[in-house]
């Protein structure tokens, strides 16, 4: 999943992630919510994959990965050639160290 605006590719924990933010979102909320939080965290994928240094270093945890705060949820990716590769999306409470992969 990329658009034009930026390159990005979602592992497939990534991918899990975003349908589970989604039904969270829906559950709680309702489905127009759902929709325009996914889309806000689409639009900073997009951002990302044509900005990639914005996003915050985080060697200190795992060296190489970057970090982007959208709304409630964490952006992790590293950086590649021609894309991003966003290794998970986790919201700010979660555990970051133990939800990332080594």
């Amino acid at each position: 999943m990329s658009s034009n605006d930026g390159a990005y590719r979602l592992s497939a924990s990534a991918q899990f992630d975003l349908e589970g933010i989604w039904l969270y979102t829906y559950q709680n909320w309702s489905e127009d919510q759902a929709e325009h939080y996914i889309g806000q965290i689409f639009d900073a994928l997009d951002l990302l994959g044509g900005n990639a240094r914005i996003g915050k270093s985080i060697n200190h945890i795992r060296r190489g990965y970057f970090r982007y705060q959208c709304g409630s949820h964490l952006i992790f990716y590293t950086m590649a050639d021609e894309a991003i590769n966003v290794v998970r999306i986790l919201h700010k409470r979660m555990d970051v160290d133990g939800n990332l992969p080594l």
